[in-house]
């Protein structure tokens, strides 16, 4: 997995769910971190992308159920 297929994917509209997004991402970390070893200077900037990621995945769930909840109670 890579991120060119990601957005081949995206733009094709083949994600249902944004765990199937998620999943696919993370699969990046870890070929990353299988391919080059964990001590690797490309694994270390998979790191610091990975916890990017899911610092604002987290986000966007925090605000999706905000923007949810919003909207039910109007």
């Amino acid at each position: 997995m890579d991120l060119g297929t990601i957005k081949k994917k995206m733009d094709s509209g083949e994600y249902n769910t944004a765990e199937e997004f998620e999943t696919d991402v993370r699969q990046i970390f870890e070929n990353c971190y299988t391919y080059w070893g964990r001590d690797h200077e490309m694994s270390a900037a998979a790191e610091r992308f990975q916890k990017s990621f899911e610092e604002k995945f987290a986000e966007m769930f925090k605000w999706i159920s905000k923007s949810a909840g919003g909207a039910e109670s109007a």
